[in-house]
């Protein structure tokens, strides 16, 4: 029968491996703004993105 806790060592490399992937992915997603739009433009936003991207009116 296995241990239903969770040592603290295995904790501890849980939470480490969050921290990494949340830094990782920040700066990933920072280096890529430089050069790409991360978000859509406001009036594109109000218009709504099915139509500004897809060209499509679903509603």
């Amino acid at each position: 029968m296995q241990n239903p806790f969770i040592p603290p060592q295995q904790l501890l490399s849980v939470i480490i491996i969050g921290i990494y992937s949340f830094i990782l992915t920040w700066c990933l997603l920072k280096a890529l703004s430089y050069f790409l739009p991360l978000r859509a433009k406001e009036n594109e936003e109000e218009i709504g993105l099915d139509i500004s991207s897809l060209g499509e009116q679903i509603y």
